[in-house]
């Protein structure tokens, strides 16, 4: 009987063992979930972050398209017309400064 004793308690330390293997797996499996939601949560907030970004990106492609359609309607004919009006003076000052220094020089 000694013999069925000693199988009975090597069944036990192995059933204990097994018992503590499963135990340790649970416990890496738990891990292992949490890791993973924890990386499924950063995807979200990494795609909701991509999202804003892509949101923000079309409203300052509009912003742009409108700026410059402000600069080709408005400024850019404002600044022709200014530039003409600088050609024109300069123009009058040359003819100014000539007639100058004929007067000087005669």
């Amino acid at each position: 009987m000694g013999t069925v004793e000693h199988q009975v308690a090597q069944l036990n330390e192995q059933t204990t063992t097994l018992a503590q293997q499963i135990d340790l797996l649970d416990e890496r499996t738990n891990e292992t979930k949490a890791i993973v939601e924890a990386l499924r949560h950063g995807q979200e907030v990494l795609t909701a972050k991509y999202e804003a970004m892509a949101h923000d990106l079309h409203h300052m492609k509009g912003d742009l398209t409108h700026i410059t359609s402000i600069l080709e309607d408005k400024v850019l004919p404002a600044l022709a017309e200014h530039e003409a009006g600088l050609h024109v003076l300069n123009a009058r000052v040359f003819k100014t400064e000539s007639t100058l220094h004929r007067l000087v020089h005669a």
